[in-house]
């Protein structure tokens, strides 16, 4: 309980990560995505510069507030 060895994780430990569109994200505006931070759940409002629909893969590029993230569709 009192393990003191490791840094808590941060929003920067998202930069990189994939995560899947649970609300659509408009180009001119915000949507949601869920992410997964040290294996926990963590659901963001996401802004991408072109729309991306429900259930697309996405990366986050940055995040630029606690409970926010910039993100660019996966392409396969």
């Amino acid at each position: 309980m009192r393990d003191q060895a490791g840094a808590a994780p941060t929003t920067d430990h998202l930069l990189g990560t994939s995560g899947k569109v649970v609300t659509a994200i408009p180009a001119d505006g915000f949507g949601e995505v869920l992410l997964r931070l040290a294996g926990q759940p963590l659901k963001c409002a996401a802004r991408s510069e072109q729309p991306v629909p429900r259930g697309a893969e996405v990366w986050v590029e940055a995040a630029p507030t606690p409970t926010s993230v910039v993100v660019r569709p996966v392409d396969r």
